[in-house]
């Protein structure tokens, strides 16, 4: 346990997590560059034209699943325990907040707040020996994505980890609203020295 509070103290500063010895935190150089890797999905959750929230995935790299999977004493054995998918929550996921939950929502270009309670139903699956988050987001209010700009952005601002759109079916529409996704790059806003463009996926729908 020791080594997953340091290892959140350490990565939830910057970012992620990274599990150190004897709980120990260091500062993270100013050259550093990602040590974790995240495939994500989006699922944008309507309810008919007006856009409510968003169910997110994120699959972590093999060697980042590891840590976290020693770090609560996985032992192999099937699907995770109540108990250690909490200790996750709390203790690494919940430090993300400060962060946006690497989650930037921008409606008409204004960027929303995501306290942490409107970030919920967090759960860990596996997939082989890959860690997988799921999450809801809900937003303050719904939007009618017809006449509201909506971009969502998943992106570390630090880049301690490097986030992708999954390969297979990344973004879907749900609830029946007759919308696109666009997927895209916010060159407007480079991370890491100006070097990395996060990936925008912007929403187009009927009547915009």
């Amino acid at each position: 346990m020791r080594a997953l509070r340091g290892l959140v103290r350490h990565v939830a500063t910057i970012g992620c997590v990274l599990a150190l010895a004897g709980g120990l935190a260091f500062p993270r150089p100013a050259t550093a560059h990602p040590h974790v890797w995240i495939d994500t999905r989006l699922d944008f959750l309507f309810d008919r034209n007006r856009l409510t929230g968003l169910n997110v995935s994120w699959t972590f790299d093999e060697l980042f699943s590891d840590y976290v999977l020693n770090d609560v004493g996985y032992d192999g054995g099937g699907e995770l325990s109540d108990a250690q998918v909490e200790t996750i929550r709390k203790n690494a996921f919940f430090e993300l907040r400060q962060y946006n939950f690497y989650t930037d929502i921008r409606i008409d270009g204004g960027k929303l707040a995501l306290p942490p309670e409107r970030v919920r139903d967090f759960d860990v699956a596996l997939d082989g020996h890959q860690v997988i988050y799921r999450f809801r987001v809900d937003l303050p209010e719904p939007v009618d994505t017809r006449s509201h700009h909506v971009t969502v952005s998943p992106y570390d601002p630090e880049f301690y980890v490097e986030m992708a759109l999954a390969p297979d079916e990344p973004v879907r529409i749900e609830g029946g609203a007759a919308c696109r996704p666009t997927v895209g790059e916010n060159r407007a806003e480079p991370i890491y020295f100006g070097m990395v463009y996060p990936i925008v996926v912007s929403l187009s729908c009927a009547g915009s």
